[in-house]
């Protein structure tokens, strides 16, 4: 007999052999035979457990083991799906499908908040060419903005320059030294804002804007979309697949119902 299978201890009709536990004996343990001595107390008790439980129990020891049975299913269909998935699985979710749900499910994407894209800088109040920085952070020139982004890089504490990209208004309204109580209003009266606190000033430049309740643009909610249609894809995978072991095993009599 090899050491592996060694039996270390019995109780009742259960044994405990030192294989189960070899694989749980950590690496970098210097005293093994004291991890395994505590191994060995762990067990005994839950199997005494076990044991009370079962002469106790008696008529909802049952309906136990038809859960655990039933979690234990549950656990073996998740794990093989999830494999099927990872080995067999299209995640691919083109253009086409992501603007034909758009054009389909206008109603599920209303703004839930106020957007727009622009330009916000924060910089120290003592920052050096600030004339530099007005001048370039109206300015529509695209060589203007690189050198825009330059300064930034060298100068400004925060910045968000994409104005190609919608973004949540909130997300920089708390980033301004002032209270925005109504930001429909904020974002409608003026196109460019500036204002000095706490020794900063701070740029803020609405170039577009949309207001909550229309209509999300796409850029915006396209990887929700497609997040989407990626799990309705997996559900109709999955249900395939049961489709499929089931007619399988119908064509090879593996079925018998009896009426």
């Amino acid at each position: 007999m090899s050491s592996d299978e060694k039996l270390l201890v019995s109780l009742y009709d259960k044994d405990l052999y030192f294989s189960e536990i070899i694989n749980s004996i950590p690496e970098d343990k210097t005293d093994s035979a004291a991890f395994v001595q505590g191994y060995i107390d762990s067990w005994i008790k839950k199997q005494l457990l076990v044991a009370q439980a079962e002469m106790n129990l008696t008529d909802a020891l049952k309906d136990v083991e038809d859960r655990i049975d039933d979690y234990r299913s549950s656990l073996l269909i998740y794990a093989y799906q999830q494999e099927l998935i990872k080995q067999n699985f299209d995640t691919t979710v083109n253009k086409v499908e992501i603007q034909n749900y758009y054009d389909e499910n206008v109603d599920e994407l209303e703004l839930e908040e106020n957007i727009f894209k622009g330009r916000y800088v924060k910089i120290a109040f003592d920052a050096p060419k600030l004339d530099l920085l007005h001048k370039l952070f109206r300015s529509n020139k695209e060589e203007d903005k690189e050198d825009l982004l330059e300064y930034c890089r060298q100068f400004a504490t925060d910045y968000h320059l994409d104005e190609s990209k919608w973004v949540y208004f909130s997300k920089f309204a708390d980033k301004l030294p002032m209270e925005v109580k109504n930001s429909t209003y904020y974002l409608s009266s003026n196109k460019y804002y500036s204002y000095t606190a706490d020794s900063s000033k701070y740029f803020f430049f609405i170039h577009g804007y949309q207001i909550k309740g229309s209509r999300s643009p796409l850029s915006l909610v396209q990887e929700k979309i497609r997040e989407i249609i990626l799990n309705r894809n997996k559900l109709l995978f999955l249900k395939d697949l049961e489709d499929k072991l089931y007619q399988k095993a119908i064509s090879t009599n593996k079925i018998k119902i009896h009426q």
